[in-house]
């Protein structure tokens, strides 16, 4: 390897060195424990509009079988922990009735939860044990990551991008990434699974490079495509050990590259390409 593509090779890999950011969760419909069994039932929804502040809306059951709703908010702790109260209201505008202003019933108790991620965690509801929570999931956007290239920039702890390629594709349940950048074009071969996880989808497995010796592990965390082609990911790199105490870390954001012929250059991909009526998307 060249003195050259040393630095080069060097200079990228120290620029995506950092600590692992907190996790901020996933707003949307929220599964407690093993209950999403695609009948009626319970379920959180949560709302976060870019900030630290959280609104969990609780929708289920009292005792009797009516259904019922109750709400809490507050501040996210750490990154991570939320602590609150679950309080029920009464006397609100009914459908179809005249204007009324709802008032609180009752205050239920204290919820508290603990995120381990932007899309699981552990939930406590009002004399109920911790149990698992997770972001639901109800549709898969998998024509994002089908044999794609992205026209891409990575960042690391400091305030410049670099530009790259990446490639995605899929065998089976399996991912298959291929980040590339500089010149000469350094590469690195990420394949591992592939899990639904909210909006996107998460990744861990193997990582070769062409200027290391030998693999070491990695974890993609909201790995997405959105309707109109923008690639979004956070990969973290380490060897066994580090990769979960301080792994190296990397922003990853791009455009889906169309595979269609063009006269000049290489378009964005078309709606079709990903799924999706080029009606859906006009503003």
């Amino acid at each position: 390897m060249s003195i050259a593509r040393t630095l080069m090779t060097a200079a990228f890999v120290a620029s995506i060195s950092s600590p692992a950011l907190a996790a901020f969760p996933d707003p949307g419909m929220w599964a407690i424990g093993d209950e999403a069994d695609g009948k009626p039932g319970r379920g959180i929804q949560l709302d976060r509009q870019g900030g630290k502040t959280l609104i969990f809306t609780y929708f289920g059951y009292r005792e009797d079988g009516s259904a019922t709703f109750m709400q809490a908010s507050g501040q996210l702790i750490g990154g991570k922990t939320f602590v609150g109260e679950l309080v029920e209201f009464k006397n609100g505008r009914a459908l179809g009735g005249p204007a009324r202003s709802g008032e609180i019933a009752k205050v239920v108790g204290p919820i508290a939860v603990t995120f381990s991620s932007t899309t699981t965690g552990t939930i406590t509801l009002p004399g109920e044990l911790p149990q698992k929570f997770g972001r639901f999931q109800f549709e898969s956007n998998l024509e994002g990551l089908q044999n794609r290239r992205f026209a891409a920039a990575t960042a690391g702890p400091f305030a410049y991008l670099n530009a790259a390629e990446v490639m995605l594709d899929l065998q089976g349940k399996m991912l298959r990434m291929e980040l590339s950048w500089g010149q000469p074009q350094n590469t690195c071969t990420h394949t591992g699974d592939l899990v639904p996880a909210g909006k996107g989808f998460r990744s861990q497995g193997v990582v070769s490079c062409s200027y290391e010796n030998s693999p070491t592990r990695y974890r993609i965390e909201d790995l997405q495509v959105d309707e109109y082609g923008m690639l979004s990911a956070r990969l973290y790199r380490g060897s066994e050990e580090t990769i979960v105490t301080q792994p190296q870390l990397i922003n990853i954001t791009g455009v889906c590259q169309s595979k269609g012929a063009v006269f000049v250059g290489i378009s964005i991909c078309r709606p079709a390409e990903l799924g999706r009526d080029s009606v859906d998307l006009m503003e």
